[in-house]
């Protein structure tokens, strides 16, 4: 699923703003299915830097079904 960040994340290595993400497969998967409601969801996330190609881990929430952000991010290893 590919998540838009707004105004979006500042890179840790470049500062520059990072706009677009998606969420990582593991062993919580987030599944959306029609007209179901999300009230309370936690999922990881990946968002890469445009400008210095940097990969940020994060955790994303979604919160009354709204998807409210990034809540933590660091840059990978």
């Amino acid at each position: 699923m590919l998540i838009k960040l707004y105004p979006g994340l500042v890179c840790k290595k470049c500062a520059s703003r990072m706009e677009l993400g998606n969420d990582k497969p593991g062993a919580l998967n987030l599944v959306l299915n029609e007209d179901m409601m999300i009230k309370y969801h936690d999922f990881d996330i990946i968002i890469s830097c445009p400008a210095c190609v940097s990969v940020h881990h994060g955790v994303g929430f979604i919160r009354d079904s709204t998807f409210k952000g990034v809540y933590k991010y660091e840059l990978a290893k």
